[in-house]
């Protein structure tokens, strides 16, 4: 089976439900590695319809996907129902921006993503610029978007995609268009309307690199007053000599 980006080849197979959720969330850790979390959701009652009538789970094909690329078949991935919802969920972890940079592209949801990293002696910045494109994701798989059903009603295809981005940096953040939670991360909401537009730059404090320069200076001026004391009192006692 040919692979296509993650959400879109669940998408083709979810085509008969009128509601569809995806949540993106990626964390970064202080050294630039992390994991991302990626869950789509799906109207539990068109799940069951297409258990009994596909001969393809599409969560499978989800799962293969991540196994794929992670190089490991023992991806982290779980399947649950919450509500009126079946879910799957995996996890992928990166070891660097650059990867983090490709393994979101390779979703096939963003229409671009921008890291940048400025280093200092005792400070990083890291700002993130990314275009979640759900609608060039939504014809990608011949559907259009729609307006929002009503409660209860029924439509042919997906009609509606309520999606979630949270990420979360370490340090302060200096700037962001995103919402922070309760959580201290940043949430991006929307839907399949119109792309979201995601920008967030963030201060991380080296602090091991600033107390260890600290320690430093306080030796030196320790060893600097010892040196001029001690230089001090024999000259002392060679004048009283």
């Amino acid at each position: 089976m040919k692979y296509h980006t993650i959400i879109a080849l669940l998408l083709a197979a979810f085509f008969l439900s009128s509601c569809a959720q995806t949540q993106i969330e990626v964390t970064i850790r202080e050294d630039f590695s992390g994991v991302v979390n990626l869950a789509v959701g799906i109207a539990t009652k068109a799940y069951v319809w297409i258990e009994m009538t596909s001969e393809e789970d599409p969560f499978d094909s989800f799962q293969q996907f991540l196994q794929k690329q992670s190089g490991n078949q023992h991806t982290p991935f779980s399947r649950y129902r919450s509500g009126d919802y079946d879910w799957a969920e995996g996890a992928l972890k990166f070891d660097n921006l650059e990867e983090l940079k490709d393994l979101l592209m390779n979703t096939g949801a963003f229409q671009s993503v921008s890291i940048h990293l400025k280093r200092d002696i005792f400070a990083d910045w890291i700002t993130f610029d990314a275009v979640l494109d759900m609608p060039e994701m939504v014809a990608s798989v011949g559907m259009d978007a729609q307006e929002k059903p009503a409660a209860g009603e029924n439509t042919n295809g997906i009609s509606w995609m309520d999606t979630q981005f949270r990420l979360k940096l370490p340090g302060k953040i200096i700037s962001t268009n995103g919402v922070v939670d309760e959580n201290g991360g940043l949430v991006w909401k929307g839907n399949n309307e119109t792309p979201i537009v995601i920008t967030v730059t963030s201060e991380f404090i080296r602090w091991k690199t600033l107390v260890a320069a600290a320690a430093l200076f306080s030796a030196i001026c320790v060893f600097g007053f010892l040196a001029i004391f001690t230089k001090g009192k024999a000259f002392r006692v060679g004048v009283e000599m």
